[in-house]
């Protein structure tokens, strides 16, 4: 298993607004699952400061939802974005 990621070593590598939602395909450079990719559906459009972690910590975290950052997981996240 790959390193932990560094909420606050992340580079974003593609993000979009769907229905009021966010998805962003995030890289950490010291994880090595997925090469270091993130793909994360956040709730609502916060923006995105010095740090973004990818894990589901509490209730108040913007992150509701990851997929395998591929083609497919980015549809799939389309599809919950437009949903949620």
């Amino acid at each position: 298993m790959g390193a932990k990621p560094d909420p606050y070593n992340f580079k974003i590598v593609k993000k979009q607004i769907v229905n009021g939602n966010t998805i962003v395909m995030a890289n950490y450079p010291e994880s090595l699952t997925f090469l270091g990719n993130k793909l994360m559906l956040l709730k609502g459009t916060p923006e995105i400061g010095s740090a973004l972690d990818p894990h589901f910590l509490d209730d108040e975290h913007e992150v509701v939802a990851r997929f395998i950052p591929n083609e497919n997981g980015w549809k799939l996240a389309e599809l919950c974005a437009n949903n949620l």
